[in-house]
């Protein structure tokens, strides 16, 4: 538990785990973390522990992992070499989309796109694992995906 005291709006989680020599996996999935009260307390349930990782995750409060209601749309996920992206709205285009590693660092750009479906070429992605995608629309939202990289 975190009390929710501690958390702001720019509050980063990390994870860290080496289970480099007996070869264990961590799993981390659907952890929610919403705005706290000063007496608050943040919980995240053992059941919830189940993305795999093999390295360092940073977990933003702005991320949701709920598509069900996403406007945008990562098809085929997993992919290999083209990632189609879709936004399904008739106000708004895509600005940018910008690839980051699970670590944070940024590994891709695309600016002034002003599109609503394109098509990503992932070739120049090597290491096959699990990357975010922000997403930027030309109405100022900003939505963040997970794909994964064959």
């Amino acid at each position: 538990t975190i009390p929710g005291s501690n958390l702001s709006a720019n509050t980063v989680l990390r994870f860290r785990c080496d289970a480099t020599a007996n070869q264990d996996e961590i799993y981390l999935d659907d952890i929610e973390i919403s705005t706290c009260a000063t007496d608050d307390i943040v919980e995240l349930p053992q059941e919830k522990l189940n993305t795999r990782a093999s390295e360092n995750i940073s977990i933003s409060n702005n991320f949701d992992d709920d598509d069900s209601d996403s406007e945008v749309i990562l098809y085929p996920n997993p992919a290999s070499t083209i990632l189609n992206l879709k936004l399904d709205s008739d106000i708004s285009l895509i600005e940018s989309v910008e690839f980051f590693d699970l670590k944070g660092a940024k590994i891709k750009a695309l600016t002034n796109v002003n599109e609503n479906l394109l098509e990503l070429d992932l070739n120049d992605i090597e290491v096959p694992g699990i990357y975010l995608i922000k997403i930027l629309t030309t109405s100022n939202q900003y939505y963040l995906e997970k794909f994964i990289k064959n």
